[in-house]
């Protein structure tokens, strides 16, 4: 996700993965090019942020942490602002919370990475660990148990047991891996394939992966492959949902069969973004657009 705040945007990243599986019914929704662009007259609320706001986590309803690169901290906002922040913090990549805490990605320049865990009720750091994110788009995900983390583009996952702080374990998974769900009692991994990080969309891109990891036995049990340069994913709704990047799609995976189960153009092509699953639709942010509602069940927009 790029840096841009969309108030009431917070409340989109709360997705349930236990909802029963959906089946795709014939769509009846206007195609991409048919749907009128809502003009924003009718946002509840406009939140203030200095800095560089980027990618949330709810805290609680009407709340939100926000990582904030731009002052070294992660904030939390309400309607009426900031209200709080962690400060020594340089935060990269999505947030996390499990287990009590608040977990996020830290990286100064010059210096190795690490993994931070706060306390989200004294806003005070409880440990950190020489754990590096390999990209600032790179995600966090718990399951099993364990918080997981992807420290290197050649395809390094690392698992965290959160009672200890220490790695649990590690696992090779695809080169260019970078985005991480949980979902379905699995952990699910996408990986962009074989292309240069940063390169633009062209015509003859080799598709990429979603892999399903079972986080007890650290072992791949499925490769789905998907469109090009599949990063962002959320589960919700009965479906792992992910945004293929490269094409401005969105592919609709059944965690019953390990099969895409449709493949929904959005034209929403390019880097950047977010997706998040709730309330019979997928929320699909964009560089360029600032969000695209899919509904769930027919796949139209």
């Amino acid at each position: 996700m790029r840096p841009y705040l969309a108030a009431g945007l917070a409340g989109l990243l709360l997705s349930a993965c236990s909802s029963p599986t959906l089946r795709f019914e014939d769509p009846s929704a206007l195609g991409f090019d048919a749907v009128p662009v809502t003009p924003i007259a009718d946002v509840a609320t406009t939140i203030a942020v200095h800095g560089a706001p980027d990618f949330l986590k709810m805290a609680s309803v009407g709340s939100a942490w926000v990582m904030n690169p731009a002052t070294a901290s992660v904030q939390l906002i309400t309607d009426d602002g900031v209200q709080d922040e962690v400060t020594g913090v340089n935060p990269i990549g999505a947030m996390c919370r499990a287990f009590g805490s608040l977990w996020t990605a830290s990286k100064k320049r010059g210096q190795p990475g690490e993994l931070v865990r706060i306390d989200p009720r004294t806003r005070r750091i409880e440990a950190r660990m020489p754990v590096g994110m390999l990209s600032y788009e790179s995600t966090l995900a718990a399951v099993g148990g364990k918080l997981w983390i992807l420290t290197h583009r050649r395809g390094d996952l690392v698992a965290i047991d959160p009672d200890t702080n220490t790695i649990a374990g590690t696992m090779k998974v695809a080169r260019n891996s970078y985005g991480l769900a949980a979902g379905f009692g699995s952990l699910w991994v996408t990986s962009l394939g074989p292309v240069v990080e940063h390169e633009e969309p062209e015509e003859g891109w080799t598709p990429g992966l979603l892999q399903r990891i079972d986080p007890d036995t650290f072992e791949v049990t499925a490769r789905i492959e998907l469109g090009p340069r599949p990063l962002f994913l959320a589960c919700g709704e009965g479906l792992v949902w992910v945004v293929n990047q490269g094409d401005g799609t969105v592919s609709a995976v059944d965690p019953d069969t390990d099969a895409v189960a449709r493949r929904i153009p959005l034209g929403i092509a390019g880097a950047g973004g977010d997706i998040a699953v709730g309330e019979g639709r997928v929320w699909v942010r964009a560089s360029e657009v600032l969000l695209t509602v899919v509904d769930a069940w027919s796949g139209g927009v």
